[in-house]
């Protein structure tokens, strides 16, 4: 009874030790971090951001349990096709325009006094493969104007700061600085693929108990709240 009971207290302790990290796409940052923040475990979890390719090349070569970003990018990686995932939400891509400047449509961007847009690059943002998809679909010829950046946070920082008249960014991006910009002009869905976000399950999430409580949390009423609150 006794081996038993020492054994059970190891466990525990190694339990109470344990910690795991997740990585998500730098333009669903302020969602993880709300829905660490509200995870009563949220002690246990180090988090990591940055465009996908990073974050999916960081997977790769460090320990990390789960990956939040768009399912299309993590099934572009053999080591990822095979895993399973939660489903979060779909992204919904829209055009934020800077202050004093308004558009009527997105035919808009082709007047003259439209100088330059902001784009996520989409090697290395599923939005920017969306914008891209978009603007091909509705045949804009807007190819000179369009400066790319690297993630969709960078996309909304040079709107806000009038460096470009217009961006493409995720709708959450856009809801969380309205009060900085113009307006907020929505793409139909239709002019690009569906942006399914997930929670991807590697290896040592299925070894974690934090990592598997984390993903039963996300399917909850308050982790949807926080989700739908972000724009997906």
């Amino acid at each position: 009874m006794r081996k038993i009971l020492i054994f059970l207290f190891i466990i525990v302790l190694l339990n109470a030790g344990e910690t795991i990290t997740i990585a998500a796409g730098a333009g669903y940052k302020k969602m993880t971090l709300e829905l660490l923040e509200s995870f009563d475990k949220k002690d246990k979890i180090n988090s990591v951001f940055g465009n996908m390719r990073q974050i999916t090349t960081q997977a790769l070569n460090h320990d990390i349990s789960l990956l939040i970003g768009d399912k299309k990018f993590f099934n572009k990686i053999n080591e990822f096709k095979d895993k399973k995932s939660e489903k979060i939400g779909s992204g919904k891509l829209v055009l934020i325009v800077k202050k004093g400047t308004n558009l009527s449509n997105l035919k808009d961007l082709e007047k003259d006094n439209i100088q330059k847009i902001s784009i996520p690059d989409a090697k290395k943002a599923v939005y920017g493969l969306a914008a891209s998809q978009a603007i091909s679909n509705l045949n804009l010829n807007i190819k000179d104007k369009l400066l790319y950046v690297a993630t969709v946070p960078q996309s909304a920082s040079y709107v806000v700061s009038g460096e470009v008249d217009a961006g493409f960014v995720k709708s959450s991006e856009a809801l969380s600085i309205k009060d900085k910009i113009e307006q907020i002009l929505t793409v139909k869905s239709e002019l690009y693929s569906e942006i399914s976000i997930v929670a991807l399950k590697l290896d040592s999430c299925d070894k974690s108990a934090i990592c598997k409580d984390f993903v039963e949390y996300l399917k909850s009423k308050r982790a949807k709240e926080i989700i739908l609150k972000y724009g997906l």
